[in-house]
């Protein structure tokens, strides 16, 4: 085969694993196109781990899709074609709020458990119609940019306090900065 490994049944401090890999595998892991800052190209990364750890069926194609954007504030896809990426078919979940109910929202609590990365989907333009068909923009959200938000909202909410606002005043601006549809 192209790997083999041999690991000993009972480990000691003295034990050793042997890997063997194909040379010509070897080769092509070795020689993969790369960026300047030494990271593949048309290739994406992501934890094996957190696509393991996920408790819904979903979770791990829709992870997959969002570590390859992750770089990007938003992911732009038809309905039509993300539905059967995820191998929905087209007597399932017939109407948009059984899917989000069904669908999006179980991999959105599993994300935000176990990944680095998670989408947002209460934005406006998050679920639009073109020519017939309905588009999803989905959010990315990543652990960086949430405590970028977060530490910019504690800002806001430190200057603020500084102006003396009166409580019904304070309590208009609290939603404003609890909305997470707004941008900071």
């Amino acid at each position: 085969g192209f790997l083999r490994a041999v690991i000993p049944e009972k480990a000691d401090f003295s034990s050793d694993i042997e890997i063997r890999i194909d040379k010509k595998l070897a080769n092509l892991l070795i020689e993969i196109d790369k960026k300047p800052d030494g990271k593949p190209i048309n290739f994406t990364k992501f934890s094996y781990e957190i696509a393991q750890a996920a408790t819904c069926l979903h979770t791990p194609p829709i992870y997959k899709i969002l570590s390859a954007w992750k770089s990007k504030e938003f992911y732009k896809i038809r309905y039509s074609e993300f539905r059967n990426y995820l191998g929905i078919t087209e007597d399932q979940y017939k109407k948009f709020s059984d899917f989000k109910r069904r669908v999006l929202l179980p991999v959105l609590a599993d994300l935000i458990n176990v990944s680095d990365v998670w989408f947002g989907m209460e934005h406006d333009g998050f679920k639009t119609k073109k020519n017939g068909e309905i588009w999803l923009l989905f959010k990315i959200v990543t652990k960086e940019r949430q405590q970028l938000v977060d530490k910019k909202t504690e800002s806001i909410r430190f200057m603020l306090h500084n102006f003396g606002l009166k409580p019904a005043q304070n309590a208009v601006l609290e939603d404003i900065l609890n909305d997470s549809s707004i941008s900071r």
